[in-house]
């Protein structure tokens, strides 16, 4: 059977559905996590996990720091692994 490469990138990394569509969302553009929030119709404490988790494995960065705190946060695409 033949996996479709999102899948296969969902599966390497052990994406949820939850942290599959925070990506998909900063693959379109950086943004900060009151953006992300809104954009998400979602609570930014349970978002902030999400996005620290992403970090962990490396797939979400801190692109910017901004006035006031504002944190800027984008898509990392991980090395290949060959």
């Amino acid at each position: 059977m033949d996996i479709k490469p999102g899948l296969e990138f969902a599966a390497q990394h052990e994406l949820t559905k939850r942290e599959i569509e925070i990506i998909l969302l900063f693959m379109e553009g950086d943004r900060t996590l009151d953006e992300a929030a809104t954009a998400l119709n979602s609570l930014k404490t349970s978002l902030y996990n999400t996005i620290l988790r992403l970090k962990i494995k490396g797939l979400i960065e801190l692109k910017d720091k901004k006035e006031k705190g504002v944190v800027v946060y984008g898509f990392k695409m991980p090395p290949s692994q060959e």
